[in-house]
């Protein structure tokens, strides 16, 4: 749940419904407030890394006892500002780029060193709060923002925001239990089998470089604007085919089911079939359900267009950590899905819904956007087949094992 509180729940799940009564207030179109995103993203980037080392050196809940107030000022900032549209437009980029510190990296690094046997099921567990946020906030926010205007809603968001706080002080006794650098093996215990699975698999920079992370990169990118493009511009989508305002934030409510469902589901699908097969079917589903939007006659089909762009987009987080892990292993896991993320996520949930809004404003219609997201959708799948169905043993390994069979032979011939 209080991964739901931060920046990635909260903040992300809720916008759509605050782009049409922004647009309103400020006399602006709302690709003015989705390109806020685009302005994040150089900042979103620059701040990723040292953010990552600040959170290892000091401990993820030092950081959220200071990064929940400043998450939570800068929404209420949004609520009271009372200037021109370029300040607000600033407060938007602020609260984007100083939301890491209550977005998911400080809950999934307590969880990381609270868990060791159960690693998997608690992070799943914790980022399916991202997904609560949007199955409970949207028809409760849109009543609030209906009575008592967009600012009535920051301000409710600002209070929830704030809520996390006492419950991180109350709920995590250390930033260090189960430290994970003291790993077990396979039975539970301390040995070498858990050091011997953290030190296997690829060094970062040859990983970085080869072909395959390049195009796992791109192929997520691709699907993140895909379906970002839809879900976070769902609630206006719906209410130019005739939708209130509350049957929308209803819809965006089943996303959010969505995103629990893809976190929880396919996490135990891939213990059983390759990553990349469950996504080329997925992202293929997804771009059939999307296309149920051009028909606006037919009633009730949105909720399938709803639910599966919340299962696609609950389904990446779990699908890339996964990638990540069997192409190239532990050795540089960090680094290697901080960087992914730093580029596919930031770029994909900033690109996506300006792109919407573009086209919009361009068109009159969501038509051609609905569209857009059709062909990233596809374009996904193509890349996910492109992509190996086998772990990649690294070159260094391969160096390591030639010269283990070496001094064997040369030990037999002796």
């Amino acid at each position: 749940m209080l991964a739901g509180l931060g920046a990635a729940g909260l903040w992300f799940y809720t916008q759509g419904l605050f782009f049409g009564p922004v647009s309103k207030a400020f006399g602006v179109p709302t690709s003015e407030i989705t390109i806020v995103g685009l302005y994040a993203v150089p900042l979103a980037l620059a701040c990723a890394y040292p953010f990552g080392r600040l959170v290892d050196h000091v401990g993820p809940k030092r950081v959220a006892i200071f990064g929940i107030p400043l998450f939570a000022a800068c929404i209420a900032a949004c609520a009271l500002y009372r200037g021109p549209f370029w300040g607000f437009q600033a407060i938007l980029v602020a609260t984007t780029v100083l939301g890491v510190g209550a977005g998911p990296t400080i809950y999934t690094r307590i969880a990381s060193a609270h868990f060791v046997l159960a690693r998997g099921k608690a992070l799943g567990f914790t980022l399916a709060g991202l997904g609560l946020a949007g199955l409970v906030l949207p028809p409760p926010l849109t009543l609030i923002i209906q009575s008592g205007g967009y600012r009535a809603g920051y301000a409710t968001l600002a209070g929830l925001a704030l809520l996390a706080l006492p419950l991180v002080l109350l709920l995590v006794r250390s930033d260090r239990a189960g430290d994970p650098g003291h790993g077990q093996d396979d039975k539970g215990e301390p040995g070498a089998a858990s050091s011997a699975r953290e030190t296997a698999g690829w060094d970062a920079w040859p990983a970085l470089r080869s072909p395959t992370y390049l195009v796992m990169v791109a192929l997520f990118m691709v699907s993140c604007i895909g379906t970002t493009a839809i879900f976070v511009q769902l609630s206006p989508i719906l209410q130019s085919h005739g939708q209130s305002p509350l049957q929308a934030a209803s819809a965006v409510s089943l996303a959010g089911l969505g995103v629990i469902i893809g976190r929880a589901g396919v996490g135990a699908l891939m213990d059983r079939f390759f990553p990349t097969l469950i996504a080329v079917v997925l992202f293929l589903v997804t771009a059939a359900a999307v296309s149920l939007l051009l028909v606006p006659a037919a009633s009730g089909l949105w909720l399938i267009s709803a639910f599966a762009a919340g299962l696609a987009l609950g389904a990446e987080g779990d699908t890339v950590a996964m990638l990540v892990a069997k192409y190239f292993g532990l050795r540089s896991y960090g680094q290697l899905y901080a960087v992914g993320y730093a580029l596919f996520g930031p770029v994909g949930a900033s690109v996506g819904p300006y792109l919407t809004s573009a086209q919009f404003e361009r068109t009159g219609s969501y038509t051609s956007a609905v569209i857009t997201s059709i062909v990233l959708l596809v374009l996904s799948s193509l890349l996910a087949l492109a992509l190996p169905r086998h772990s990649l043993e690294p070159r260094r390994n391969k160096i390591v094992a030639a010269n283990h069979r070496t001094d064997a032979a040369l030990a037999d011939s002796g």
